[in-house]
């Protein structure tokens, strides 16, 4: 037996689901880059423009981080964020929907076949023949709308975790 199946077989035996994540889709399903470490980072970074306002004319020395670190840490590592983090990757509960299928999708440029991306009817083209509006696909029996990145907007800033 495999040092692997050894450890499938240690965590069947104790209870503990093991959770396989696809390549290169972390960004969105891994419950810690969702819901953790930005709110740690805007926290730590909040807490050390505290404690430079409160220490005028002093730096943070490296004796002071793990004290810094800590207060922020305290502010983001809460139990709702952790029930937030898995609720909205939909691991726990399960929830297969959690996410579409157009954000997994590879980029135009990963492409390739000229059947895959087609015009929308009805838009001009410039002299080149290129879309000025959106591409369509499809792919296992659906089709999507493509969006150019000049007409996507940013989403608005997202809820400071800080002030609680």
């Amino acid at each position: 037996m495999t040092k692997t199946a050894k450890a499938l077989q240690l965590a069947h035996d104790s209870g503990v689901i093991i959770v396989s994540m696809p390549g290169h889709t972390t960004h969105r399903v891994q419950p810690m880059d969702v819901a953790f470490f930005r709110p740690s980072s805007s926290c730590y970074i909040e807490e050390i423009e505290n404690w430079l306002r409160a220490n005028p004319g002093r730096y943070v020395a490296q004796a002071k981080v793990a004290v810094v670190f800590g207060h922020a840490y305290g502010k983001a590592a809460t139990v709702a964020t952790a029930i937030s983090a898995f609720r909205s990757t939909g691991i726990w509960p399960v929830n297969r929907y959690a996410f579409q299928d157009h954000p997994f999708f590879p980029s135009v440029a990963n492409t390739s076949g000229a059947d895959f991306a087609q015009p929308v009817q009805g838009e001009s083209q410039d002299d080149a023949g290129a879309s000025q509006a959106s591409l369509q696909r499809t792919r296992g029996g659906y089709t999507y709308l493509l969006v150019p990145a000049e007409k996507i907007t940013p989403f608005s800033k997202a809820h400071n975790a800080c002030s609680t």
